[in-house]
């Protein structure tokens, strides 16, 4: 039926298939076909693709057209085309009879080239428009090697190659071929041979199903800097081959093979750690992944996490994400995902892009997953048993464990550096699907009717009758994400009858576990039960993440396994094999074996984690209560992280500014020394009334550091001759004005600003993906860490732009306020050595006190936010001991969840803002009534006194009401720290110039002048 002329739909009267689809719907179990498997039945097929209703002008490469091609362009633009830039032109009549233009949303020359170059195509359901039947890419002047007849063929205007250096153009011309209308009229083949999409490979992986690649490439890629480029394209209607349903076999098996952390990339990838070679990390990985696949010949592959490298080398997911599930989808064999950290880390596509790809390729089982829950893939498969009962006997929890935690601060531009936690939604989400699993009774017995004939008397035979009582009772699940929750590290359980620990392989790695934790294990993992009397339904967590540890651990009935690394593009170690790892579920889902399989083939760490041979289940005894209450308290401290320190954190403080202060007196002390030499006039005293000498040598360190200046400016201009006078002109006088700028700068702000330009070089390395756990784990202060170190370096790093503008802006301002005072004392008081320059003074200060700042927060964190935190655990596993029934677990859930909504949190601490508290302290004391403005209040000036103290008194009322939102107890240390120093710091300063003085002299043999000390 004809709607317009771009919109057809088909009506089908007395459709046999629709009659039966509804007979079936409705007919009684005795009616079903006893011939043919469930799984394997019309019913049960997944090939539903309704192409008519596709929409013409949306570019959905791995959907299945109908409707063919009719024109092809390309268009260049110094603006990405997807800003709605560079549009082909057209017209309304044109649009009605060849269809709209449809951009092929992909950059030809992403990386090879100085252009946006963008394929657009027109696509329509009319039947009399002819439609492209064919490509060919040719070289300039190479038409005549086009086929006959020539003029069915239509070339594009522009070279592929506009914009790219060093290769000569490349044209593409397509064939007009039938219309639709002769097709059908004429009952021919060629449909199959219609160009029915486009797209474009980057890279020399495999492309998405259906598709084929255009000799030549687009452009060649050079080695280090950009990769080959392909033209990719699909010929007729090739539907997507679905997944059947997951079932056990008849003999009651069903095998996983986990693959973790791929680290694939859009090039043929890097080996790391590894002794082969030659070796190309991405195609070393997918020829081990072929050889594991035909040992193990699984029912179900999980990739779990990190399948994408990210950290600039997946800039293209698209072209990565088509070659990743390649060896599996060869095999036919179904297969599903969750996400990792790196997954999204790189180029356009959102998880939610990712996912539209993923789940529409070959024998994917991968679901979006509900939009209102946390993270992106979010699903639930069940395995179901081989008779046509189709008994639910396994269930898969897929889960997004995130990526990186992002909050308010993301708004502000802070870049997110810790691991992202499973959050509450997922856990209500979790607990809902776990509701919704039927019981059955198990053991599961198969169904004995004929309709199998005596399969299962042959699966029994020489199997002794067992006399089991058999309730009612939720399958066996398997959970997977990415990143491990912080209990998977708590201590394992202990077989009653071994008295061994519950725990099989090696942990290799440090804990990759998030900081904050909404409480999935005991919210949700204990909380999903086999039935009304207790019992876990969630057997099993698999977790990559980690590439060296492959351990299964055991804690209060849940086992934790890790995969181990599966990819050469991923970090190893030498000594440690890539490995995969195996769930073999037999027993129809009763017994669950695990091992791993190395690159080698060998057969590692083989354990029974679940029924026969496996250790005895987990039962909830008075003991195993208290354990469990002991457990709960556990993972941030004994598990995950140790117990704050306090001895050492001071005395490293101590030695830091004790060392500092030294080093600063020392180099002072020789600057004086230095410039002395050089003062050849020294007024009796200056205008304002200081040291004569002291002003003088600071004048004539100026004056040199201008000259300095003017020589390198010289010499500049000497080195931009070349350049045409009119741009010569703004580039010197840029150079110049920024030099005078520097030069006019006193040495307090000079100091300043230096210290900003650490505080943006450590910002800026913190935005280089493979950089961002470094700088993160350097410059942030985590009290439960044990490092101490980063007391000192965490007032280098800051959270994001707008933490490092704030600060910035406030330490340009206030620090040279404090400079200028600590100078002023020095000078300007009877008796006190001579000091040419005060920066390391001012250095040793501002070094210090966010030193101090950081000690502070440390020990309120041990001290007064640690016992609290205990405290808030241990109410909060009194609750879940307390579950006994469903009802009491209801009560247990909502006594959990409020535990945890009041528990007090321990974060790491990052910036300078403890420091510039102690200049902006000294200055208040300074110049008490020096009025200021504040940024956001510009027009209500307050004295400095006033406004300094007014924050002091919310820092303190923060610190007292818990409030998280600033660092109150760092700015209070900073603060204190300075008003001790504006007391008493001048007169330690000058002590400590006097030893070194003293020293050295005394190393030499001399003693001081008279003028050295006044």
């Amino acid at each position: 039926m004809r709607i317009g002329w771009q919109e057809w739909d088909a009506i089908v009267f007395n459709s046999p298939a629709a009659s039966n689809q509804n007979t079936t719907a409705n007919a009684p179990a005795n009616n079903e076909d006893k011939t043919t498997d469930w799984w394997n039945s019309e019913d049960d097929s997944n090939n539903d693709w309704r192409t008519s209703t596709l929409p013409l002008d949306e570019w959905l490469p791995l959907q299945v057209h109908d409707a063919g091609i009719s024109e092809i362009t390309m268009t260049k633009c110094f603006i990405d085309h997807a800003y709605g830039f560079c549009y082909p032109d057209t017209t309304p009549e044109e649009d009605s009879h060849k269809g709209k233009w449809t951009r092929v949303e992909r950059d030809l020359q992403a990386k090879t080239g100085i252009y946006y170059l963008a394929f657009y195509y027109r696509r329509t359901r009319r039947l009399d428009v002819p439609l492209v039947s064919d490509l060919k890419l040719l070289g300039a002047g190479q038409e005549n090697l086009l086929p006959h007849p020539l003029d069915q063929w239509r070339g594009i205007g522009h070279s592929l190659r506009d914009g790219v250096a060093g290769q000569p153009p490349l044209y593409l011309w397509y064939k007009l071929g039938p219309t639709m209308g002769q097709i059908l009229s004429k009952n021919i083949t060629q449909a199959d041979d219609l160009i029915m999409e486009l797209d474009v490979l980057n890279g020399d992986g495999r492309p998405f199903y259906g598709f084929e690649k255009l000799e030549p490439r687009l452009a060649h890629g050079k080695v280090g800097q950009s990769e080959n480029v392909h033209m990719v394209y699909k010929r007729g209607t090739k539907p997507v081959p679905r997944a059947k349903p997951l079932h056990f076999s008849h003999a009651g098996h069903f095998k996983i093979l986990q693959v973790a952390d791929l680290h694939f990339s859009v090039s043929n990838g890097r080996c790391r750690d590894t002794a082969l070679t030659p070796c190309n990390g991405d195609d070393e990985t997918l020829a081990l992944m072929n050889r594991t696949l035909d040992l193990e010949k699984p029912d179900l592959v999980v990739f779990s996490g990190d399948q994408l490298n990210g950290q600039g080398t997946t800039w293209d997911p698209r072209s990565v994400l088509a070659k990743f599930a390649g060896p599996v989808i060869d095999r036919q064999i179904p297969w599903a995902m969750v996400f990792g950290n790196h997954d999204s880390e790189d180029g356009d596509l959102t998880r939610l892009g990712q996912l539209r790809i993923l789940r529409d390729m070959p024998y994917s089982l991968v679901e979006a997953g509900p939009p209102d829950v946390h993270g992106k893939g979010n699903y639930v498969v069940p395995i179901r048993s081989p008779d046509p009962s189709r008994t639910q006997l396994l269930t898969l929890y897929f889960l997004d464990s995130g990526a990186y935690s992002e909050g308010m601060w993301d708004w502000f531009g802070f870049t997110p550096t810790e691991y992202d936690y499973l959050r509450q939604s997922q856990i209500d989400w979790f607990l809902h699907e776990s509701s919704l699993v039927p019981m059955h009774e198990r053991p599961w017995k198969p169904d004995t009717g004929k309709d199998l004939g005596d399969a299962w008397k042959r699966a029994n035979q020489g199997k002794k009758r067992q006399t089991t009582q058999r309730s009612l009772v939720k399958p066996n699940a398997l959970m997977f994400y990415h990143i491990p929750i912080q209990e998977t590290y708590s201590t394992p359980d202990i077989d009653p009858l071994s008295n061994k620990k519950l725990e099989i392989g090696e942990q290799l790695d440090d804990k990759g576990t998030p900081k904050k934790n909404d409480g999935f294990f005991e919210k949700g993992l204990l909380k999903a039960v086999e039935n009304e009397l207790g019992g876990r339904e969630v057997k099993i967590v698999a977790n990559g993440h980690n590439h060296l540890t492959n351990s299964c651990r055991r804690v209060l009935g849940i086992w934790f396994c890790f995969n181990g690394g599966s990819s050469y593009s991923g970090y190893g170690k030498a000594g440690v094999d890539r490995r995969f790892r195996v769930f073999n579920v037999t027993d129809w889902g009763e017994t669950i074996t695990t091992y791993g399989r190395t690159e080698h083939g060998e057969i590692v760490d083989q354990i029974v984690l679940v029924g026969h041979g496996g250790p005895t289940p987990y039962e909830v005894d008075s003991l195993e209560r208290e354990r469990e209450r002991l457990i709960l308290q556990e993972p941030m401290f004994k598990g995950s992280e140790p117990k704050p320190r306090l001895s050492l954190p001071i005395l490293f403080t101590l030695v830091v500014t004790g060392v500092g202060i030294g080093v600063a007196a020392l180099r002072t002390n020789e600057e004086t020394e230095k410039w002395r030499g050089k003062v050849m006039f020294v007024p009796s005293i200056l205008p304002w009334g200081v040291s004569s000498f002291s002003a003088a040598m600071y004048g004539e360190w100026r004056q040199a550091k201008g000259r300095e200046w003017q020589n390198a400016f010289d010499d500049f201009q000497k080195k931009t001759v070349a350049i045409p006078a009119a741009v010569r002109g703004i580039v010197n006088y840029s150079y110049y004005y920024v030099a005078q700028s520097w030069v006019n700068l006193t040495e307090g702000k000079e100091m300043s600003y230096k210290l900003v330009g650490c505080f943006a070089a450590v910002w800026l390395a913190g935005l280089i993906p493979s950089a961002r756990g470094v700088v993160h784990r350097m410059f942030s202060h985590d009290p439960l860490s044990g490092r101490v170190t980063s007391l000192f370096t965490s007032q280098f790093g800051h959270g994001g732009l707008l933490h490092l503008a704030v600060n910035s802006f406030a330490l340009i301002g206030f620090g040279e306020l404090a400079w200028s005072y600590l100078r002023h004392k020095q000078i300007n008081t009877p008796n006190r050595l001579d000091e040419a320059r005060s920066g390391y003074h001012f250095l040793a200060f501002h070094l210090a006190a966010g030193t101090v700042s950081a000690l502070t927060s440390h020990l309120f964190a041990a001290r007064i936010l640690y016992p609290r935190l205990i405290a808030s655990l241990s109410k909060q596993s009194a609750s879940v001991a307390a579950t006994t029934t469903t009802a009491a677990a209801a009560t247990g859930v909502a006594g959990a969840g409020a535990a945890s909504a009041a528990m007090p949190s321990i974060l790491p601490s990052t910036g300078a803002s403890g420091a510039i508290w102690a200049s902006l302290m000294v200055t208040a004391l300074a110049w008490p009534h020096t009025t200021v403005t504040l940024v956001f209040l510009p027009f209500f000036p307050i004295s400095i006194g006033t406004g300094v103290f007014g924050l002091v008194a919310l820092d303190i009322v923060g610190l007292l009401r818990g409030w998280r939102f600033f660092d109150h107890a760092g700015h209070l240390g900073g603060a204190a720290f300075g008003a001790a120093y504006f007391y008493y710091g001048p007169e330690w300063w000058d002590w400590w110039r006097r030893q070194m003085k003293e020293n050295a002299l005394s190393s030499r043999g001399g003693s001081p002048s008279s003028s050295e000390t006044t």
